[in-house]
């Protein structure tokens, strides 16, 4: 004898779906809200699958703002010597030597701009005004003078005498006191040490 099956109420729904047999009126609407969720979740991963990966933009370009200071050649001179050696109060006998030797040196240049010109009167007036205060000579004579020159650049007679062309008894005579100096001989020795004339004069 044989037995026939029916089989379970899901097999039924499922082959009565694709079949197209009868369904209740709420199961004909579940089964297209199912279906258009379907579709709809196929088209979100094909989009999603279609879309390139994104990239994290570029910072903005940082904005950079360069200034040129153009010097002129004169100006550059005189800042770069300013840069070796300060103008600034002198401070002392060895500040004072230091500037002397700056001095000498610029003196021996052959040529010279402005800006050298320039830093060489505001040095000058800097060691007059130390050598004002600090050995006072405004009674000194000619000699005295002369003398504490000497001793401040470590000269001997001798070695003035060739570096200024006036001759050694001369310059015995003016440190004795025997004979002062002239004009052009006061004129070479203010030029030579970078001081005023007047500095052989006011004790006179």
């Amino acid at each position: 004898m044989g037995f026939r099956t029916g089989g379970t109420a899901q097999d039924k729904h499922t082959k009565a779906r694709q079949t197209g047999g009868n369904l209740t009126a709420r199961e004909r609407l579940l089964e297209k809200k199912r279906l258009r969720l379907e579709k709809k979740a196929a088209r979100t991963d094909a989009a999603i699958t279609k879309q390139p990966p994104r990239t994290p933009a570029p910072p903005p370009p940082k904005s950079h703002i360069v200034f040129t200071l153009r010097v002129p050649p004169d100006r550059a001179a005189y800042f770069t010597l300013v840069k070796r050696f300060p103008l600034e109060r002198i401070r002392n006998d060895h500040h004072l030597d230091r500037a002397l030797s700056v001095i000498e040196r610029l003196l021996k240049r052959e040529t010279k701009d402005q800006g050298v010109n320039q830093y060489l009167s505001a040095l000058t007036d800097l060691i007059e005004a130390y050598e004002s205060k600090a050995f006072p000579i405004s009674d000194a004579s000619e000699g005295d003078v002369l003398r504490e020159l000497m001793r401040l650049q470590d000269l001997s007679q001798t070695r003035l005498a060739e570096l200024t062309g006036i001759k050694q008894p001369t310059i015995s005579d003016v440190l004795g006191g025997k004979r002062g100096l002239t004009k052009d001989q006061v004129v070479t020795l203010a030029n030579f040490f970078h001081v005023s004339p007047d500095v052989f004069l006011k004790g006179t």
